[in-house]
């Protein structure tokens, strides 16, 4: 593509600083939800731990690599009276069931099998759904096909008025899949979890942020009678054996979601833009989304697993913030075909009925690395010029551009004391692209990327060094940047100093 530009062109960045367009926008008219069960209206705070959290222990160790990065290694453990279910089809999971209990702790979830003489008694639960017309309570043989059956039978039965249903939703930064796993309160050895975000690089987390938003809404709780006598059997079990069996005692229906975000924004703006976005559909689609949650929002990766919901038992894969609305909004409420599917549990002791509290515990590493230093890449392209960014995977997917090799500049990928953010800016009509530390005074031909790319300063100190711009009367070139005041002898001219920054990463 030919494009004729002048002199003038680029003289534009010499004489002015770059401008960021803001605007603000409603959603449009078109997009607006009217869905009766709209589950957003009724958001409640604070937030809701899926699982219900009743110990905590951490310890941390602290270590520096030298380049600025400070590695924390987190012991941790947690302890849950209530686990989140993450394979709603698992055939472990009915009131009655009998399990090992130094299995649950490592995620195995063993059945307990006991001598012939050993027989089960019969086990009466109740389920809490309000307005029901027909049974609400059933005694059944403790197996999974009768409990199956008599579920079937009760729900079937129709509601008489609005069955409450809670919609709650919580967001946390996260850093490793162990953390995933104590946060979500669930041994992930069970269910397929991580094959839904395989998306998450553990390695990659210093270059993007990454949050589990965990969503929770209990239709109804299936809960078991504890036998007056206190025995599951025919006879008392003798526990000197070593077996230490637990039993399911109630389950809760409804629909969950664990979603894993990938961002590059911090944490304060993603959960803004996501409060923000959930209120504006909780509306009915007449609450307003500014731009600025709006670029949060559509810079996102979202990818997750949904439990729950229509006639929909097992889990399925939320692709995408559209998804994951399309799926809130619909089939909020419990209905003939939307009876929820198992999203919880609670385990008692067989012994003495008492609350089995499951430890979840293990090792993760997180890294600070705010005050490390990054280099500065310069890429090179016939067609846009140069432009200079701290992303070294800048030309994946983007044809005709190949990295230049000059002096090394070292900024900082995220704030630092004393530092200013740099904006990488794209001409609106032209091919070019610059750099500036104001992006809010300018041209309007000029727009930033929408945020900071990195971190330089803009007065001397120590150890820093100056980063000079350069213009070339060839304006297909763009803008050179460099620590020396006249880099190159074919015709570029410099233009004062943009920044100061480093040429050393130590």
């Amino acid at each position: 593509m030919n494009k004729i530009l002048s002199l003038s062109l680029a003289l534009l960045c010499l004489l002015y600083s770059c401008k960021k367009e803001e605007s603000q926008q409603n959603i449009n008219s078109e997009n607006r939800i009217t869905n009766e069960n709209n589950q957003f209206s009724n958001l409640n705070e604070p937030l809701f731990s899926i699982s219900t959290k009743i110990g905590k222990r951490m310890s941390v160790a602290t270590t520096n690599n030298g380049s600025g990065c400070v590695s924390t290694l987190h012991t941790q453990s947690q302890t849950f009276d209530k686990l989140s279910v993450l394979d709603p089809t698992s055939d472990i999971l009915y009131v009655g069931s009998l399990l090992d209990g130094n299995s649950i702790q490592t995620g195995q979830y063993i059945p307990v099998f006991l001598p012939s003489d050993y027989i089960r008694k019969p086990v009466t639960f109740s389920v809490s759904i309000q307005g029901a017309t027909g049974p609400i309570s059933k005694t059944i043989t403790p197996q999974l096909s009768s409990f199956r059956e008599a579920m079937q039978e009760i729900t079937n039965s129709p509601i008489v008025g609005e069955q409450p249903a809670s919609f709650t939703f919580q967001v946390t930064q996260i850093r490793s899949k162990k953390e995933i796993e104590m946060i979500a309160g669930a041994n992930l050895n069970i269910g397929s979890f991580f094959t839904s975000i395989a998306n998450y690089n553990e390695n990659n987390v210093n270059n993007k942020n990454y949050y589990l938003l965990k969503i929770y809404q209990k239709f109804f709780t299936a809960d078991i009678d504890i036998p007056q006598d206190g025995n599951l059997f025919n006879k008392p079990i003798d526990y000197d054996s070593g077996i230490a069996p637990v039993y399911v005692s109630s389950i809760d229906y409804g629909r969950s979601a664990y979603l894993l975000v990938e961002s590059s924004y911090d944490s304060t703006r993603v959960k803004k833009a996501l409060k923000v976005t959930f209120n504006a559909w909780g509306a009915n689609g007449g609450g307003n989304i500014e731009q600025e949650e709006k670029d949060v929002t559509e810079e996102m990766t979202i990818s997750g697993t949904a439990i729950g919901g229509s006639s929909t038992l097992a889990a399925e894969t939320i692709s995408g913030l559209q998804a994951f609305h399309d799926y809130v909004v619909k089939s909020g409420n419990l209905t003939t075909n939307s009876r929820g599917a198992i999203i919880a549990y609670r385990l008692r002791n067989a012994k003495n009925h008492g609350i089995y509290n499951t430890l979840i515990n293990g090792d993760y590493y997180t890294s600070d690395c705010s005050g490390a230093k990054r280099l500065l890449y310069n890429f090179y392209s016939t067609q846009f010029g140069h432009i200079y960014t701290i992303n070294s995977n800048f030309m994946e997917g983007r044809p005709g551009w190949r990295r230049i090799t000059n002096d090394p500049i070292y900024v900082y990928g995220t704030q630092v004391a004393g530092s200013v953010p740099v904006y990488i800016m794209q001409h609106k009509t032209k091919a070019i692209y610059c750099l500036t530390t104001n992006n809010t005074i300018g041209l309007d031909q000029w727009a930033s990327t929408g945020q900071p790319d990195f971190y330089a300063y803009n007065v001397p100190g120590d150890f820093r060094v100056p980063i000079h711009q350069f213009f070339h009367p060839q304006v297909t070139y763009g803008y050179f940047y460099d620590m020396t005041y006249n880099p190159l002898a074919n015709g570029w001219i410099e233009n004062g100093i943009k920044f100061y920054a480093f040429n050393s990463p130590n």
